[in-house]
């Protein structure tokens, strides 16, 4: 998905997962007005979400990485600054310039928790090395704090440098040289702590496709009363992870994004809500089910829209902005839309997409086993039916014609708009039957 490994996925969840909250629909509203101003098109959207770290895309939800994906065009396009970002993260550690230790001390290089990250960063701290105890060799110096130039965040960073050493079988469990034997690293300041300091491992361990990182415990803990504590204590922290919607690094980088974009007059909060406010009513009322409607009840009209959808919606004073194919079911054909790639969906037509179809599920799985996808929305296709999967991978949209229900023979447009269904536009759900009206 995205460029990525499209494995099939678990079943597909059809539950909403959360109403969106608000600093999601900022997001989303932000990349139309972004685009509006010349600042975004899709394709460099696309790549900057996909430069994300694979395991960070692959846990982050969809709003996360659209934050990325435009923080990194601002920062592309140099209206926003790295620093600037960093700052309001507090991404960074005050610089430190003073030595906290000496030779002889003993230290514990501190775990890294890419849960707490909204990019890869750049580390000289090899992950094997990860929640060590070593013992300071040197002192060699202040030297600049790479972390942090990697990134041109300040040119005057910098860190004291030390050369930390560590025995070969206490970094590998399984070395079979003698107990003398060690292995020295130089580690900036910042990933240092006096050994009466425990760090906590991470709660919830991110795979690292960089380093081979080793992030279990299998350091001795010093005493029985410290196993106690410690183990309770990541009880606490682990109860209050399943209690909580905690705040993830992408969530505090949106909301970071919303400000900068406000403080530097990229959009106004103005523009912002506007949008917000369209996608609300597309919602209740898609224009979609407008157009499908009136396709129902004039055949004219149905021929240009299957055959030019924008000219057609045009004669209805419906705006389509990006190119859309309408196709439509019949007896013979089931037609149904994915997007395998990022989601594309045709707001303009029908509000947000529902979750179910931003999911890696639905995306990985409909292409490969649509009848089965579809018989997990209580959609049984005949076998004499074809189906036709629709993968919207490029800047092209797609609006399903459903089949128009039995029952509605003299309704008017008004009457069947209530009854066209967001499902059955995409093809997931059939219409059912209604009761017929008595004719006048």
């Amino acid at each position: 998905m995205g460029g990525r490994d499209g494995t099939p996925q678990e079943a597909l969840s059809l539950v909403e997962k959360h109403a969106l909250d608000h600093w999601e629909k900022q997001i989303d509203a932000l990349y139309f007005v972004m685009t509006e101003k010349g600042l975004l098109n899709l394709h460099v959207f696309r790549r900057c979400i996909e430069s994300l770290e694979d395991s960070v895309y692959r846990s982050a939800s969809y709003f996360e990485r659209w934050a990325f994906g435009l923080s990194q065009v601002l920062l592309e396009k140099g209206a926003i600054l790295q620093g600037e970002i960093d700052e309001r993260m507090g991404t960074f550690e005050k610089a430190d310039l003073q030595p906290q230790f000496k030779v002889g001390d003993k230290v514990r290089v501190k775990y890294e928790n890419y849960a707490t990250r909204w990019r890869k960063p750049h580390l000289r701290t090899p992950g094997y090395i990860f929640g060590k105890e070593g013992v300071i060799e040197r002192y060699c110096g202040i030297f600049e704090d790479p972390e942090k130039h990697a990134f041109w965040v300040s040119t005057q960073a910098t860190q004291p440098l030390y050369r930390v050493r560590f025995n070969q079988k206490t970094v590998w469990p399984k070395y079979e040289g003698p107990e003398q034997d060690t292995i020295d690293l130089e580690i900036t300041q910042n990933w240092l702590l006096p050994i009466e300091e425990t760090p906590t491992a991470p709660l919830n361990q991110h795979k690292q496709d960089h380093h081979e990182h080793d992030h279990g415990h299998d350091h001795d803990h010093e005493g029985e009363e410290h196993d106690h504590v410690h183990q309770k204590r990541q009880e606490i922290e682990q109860n209050a992870l399943n209690n909580e919607k905690l705040e993830t690094a992408l969530v505090r980088l949106a909301k970071v994004l919303i400000d900068l974009v406000l403080e530097k007059k990229i959009a106004s909060i103005e523009e912002i809500n506007a949008h917000i406010e369209h996608l609300d009513k597309l919602e209740e009322t898609p224009l979609g089910a407008v157009l499908v409607a009136k396709a129902w009840t004039d055949p004219q009209f149905k021929a240009d829209l299957l055959s030019n959808a924008r000219n057609a919606a045009a004669k209805l004073n419906i705006e389509i902005k990006v190119i859309t194919t309408v196709v439509e079911n019949t007896d013979k054909v089931h037609n149904v839309v994915v997007c395998t790639l990022c989601s594309c969906y045709p707001k303009y037509l029908m509000g947000r997409p529902p979750s179910w179809y931003k999911s890696r599920s639905y995306r990985s799985r409909v292409v490969i086993n649509p009848r089965e996808v579809l018989k997990e929305f209580g959609t049984v296709i005949p076998e004499d039916v074809a189906i036709r999967v629709h993968d919207s991978n490029a800047d092209l949209r797609y609006l399903v014609i459903p089949k128009r229900p039995q029952g509605t023979e003299n309704w008017t447009q008004e009457e069947l708009i209530k009854i066209i269904t967001r499902d059955s536009m995409i093809g997931a759900s059939v219409l059912p039957p209604q009761t017929p009206k008595e004719k006048n």
